[in-house]
């Protein structure tokens, strides 16, 4: 399934070519009325002359004017359609060329969106590493929660604080870094399919920010975020994410093929 814009490798153009314009049609009418009422005239007023049995000097003059009179149509007539067909012969160089421009923009934009969604990989895994490590760690920081609440040391802990330092680092550097790029790649990203799970990673990382900010809040009071209440990591999340980009690019953004010249 491609939700993908229509690749148009020659695209019908809107103005459609016409053999005869009406231009032409009227001018043709109009030469054949002058010339069919000449021909009608002459042949009433010279009858006589053209007479076969009585040909003179001014019967053959007058056959001499319609065979020029015929001539004259004829020419007319060949002009008008090479003109016609030289006017055709244009719309579809025309044509051909809004379609390789076309085609051309449509490449720029695709090869500019792709850059921004190849952006996104390198911060998104760097968080998710970073983020795996601070599970673990909270993880551990919630089996030792019973020492510290039994026992609590004056102030903070060092564990508390040293685990508060590493949630101030992420969210300053890998959260921030992984915000930036998927932030812009949801500005220039056009494809629907693409564009929807490149929302869902951004929301994803508002709901981390939230998360971020309660286990602060937790660890500052000497406590420790319980993390078996999450069926799925945050990391795993991402990282699917990220995956489902990777199958939907090729989908999205098709291989442009050669436009024939026309």
């Amino acid at each position: 399934m491609t939700d993908s814009p229509t690749v148009r490798t020659e695209r019908p153009s809107s103005r459609v070519s016409r053999s005869v314009t009406a231009g032409d049609v009227v001018i043709l009418s109009v030469i054949t009325v002058v010339f069919l009422a000449m021909a009608f005239l002459g042949a009433a007023v010279l009858w006589n002359e053209l007479n076969p049995s009585r040909w003179t000097a001014g019967g053959w003059a007058a056959v001499g004017a319609w065979v020029a009179g015929i001539a004259t149509f004829s020419a007319v007539f060949v002009a008008l359609t090479d003109s016609a067909k030289a006017r055709n012969r244009a719309w579809q160089s025309i044509n051909a060329a809004e379609a390789r421009a076309e085609q051309a923009l449509w490449a720029a934009r695709r090869d500019r969106e792709i850059a921004a969604l190849a952006e996104i990989r390198l911060p998104v895994r760097a968080m998710c590493m970073r983020l795996t490590q601070i599970e673990l760690h909270l993880e551990w920081f919630n089996d030792t929660d019973g020492y510290f609440t039994q026992d609590p040391p004056p102030g903070i802990s060092e564990h508390a604080a040293k685990m508060l330092e590493e949630l101030t680092e992420f969210m300053a550097i890998y959260q921030l870094n992984a915000y930036g790029t998927v932030e812009a790649a949801s500005m220039i990203v056009t494809v629907p399919s693409v564009k929807a799970i490149v929302d869902d990673m951004y929301e994803e990382l508002n709901q981390l920010d939230d998360l971020i900010s309660d286990w602060r809040t937790i660890v500052g009071a000497q406590g420790a975020p319980d993390l078996s209440k999450a069926k799925v990591s945050r990391a795993a999340i991402f990282l699917g994410q990220l995956d489902e980009v990777r199958k939907r690019i090729d989908d999205a953004y098709p291989i442009l093929l050669p436009t024939s010249a026309t």
